[in-house]
């Protein structure tokens, strides 16, 4: 059971890794990071189920972590769902697919 506490340890630390990460690729993303993050944007806008737009939503702050060009952040980005689990997407009351 997770407590008020754990959950805002959790929240600051999924915060400094995904703003770190964003504001980084802001300054150093490749065109091809850009075209991926744009195709990323376009599978979530295409999902018709709550496991596709979860699949597209759980690959973005992946794929900024790799435009930040850092391999930490972006191994960070890829251990935190795991840590965290299912507490960072129930969308609209939706079940997990």
């Amino acid at each position: 059971d997770t407590g008020v506490h754990e959950l805002r340890e959790i929240g600051d630390h999924l915060l400094a890794i995904t703003a770190t990460a964003a504001r980084l690729a802001a300054e150093r993303a490749s065109d091809e990071h850009q075209g991926r993050l744009e195709e990323l944007v376009d599978q979530l806008a295409a999902a018709e189920t709550a496991g596709e737009r979860r699949r597209a939503d759980g690959l973005f702050p992946i794929e900024i972590a790799a435009a930040a060009q850092s391999t930490r952040l972006t191994r960070q980005e890829i251990d935190l769902p795991g840590e965290i689990g299912e507490l960072l997407w129930f969308p609209n009351g939706e079940s997990i697919e």
